[in-house]
């Protein structure tokens, strides 16, 4: 059984309960880890956590995106269009916060 332990990471505000895990990485995905780390002023715990997170996310649109098309139908060229134009700006706000307060998104 794993065991529980309750932590406090640079990368967490608060102390909070985590797993202890080893897991092996190929290696210039480490150095990317490592350099991103360093970038961000957190751990590669922190770094990994948050993109795991992010996987679990993105996997969870997808599932309601696909369930949403199953029971309504596929969308329409434009709707897409307009989504990926939703996206980048959305994305290009979130590179730069000076951007959040002028574009409405987000």
């Amino acid at each position: 059984m794993d065991e529980l332990v309750t932590a406090m990471p640079t990368s967490y505000l608060v102390p909070m309960p985590v797993r202890k895990k080893t897991l092996c990485f190929d290696d210039d995905v480490w150095l990317a880890v490592k350099r991103h780390a360093e970038d961000s002023g957190t751990t590669p715990s922190g770094v990994v956590n948050r993109a795991v997170r992010s996987y679990g996310q993105l996997q969870a649109g997808i599932a309601a995106m696909e369930e949403w098309q199953r029971l309504h139908g596929a969308l329409a060229a434009d709707e897409l269009a307009e989504a990926d134009r939703v996206l980048e700006e959305a994305l290009a706000d979130a590179r730069d916060p000076a951007r959040r307060r002028h574009s409405g998104v987000g």
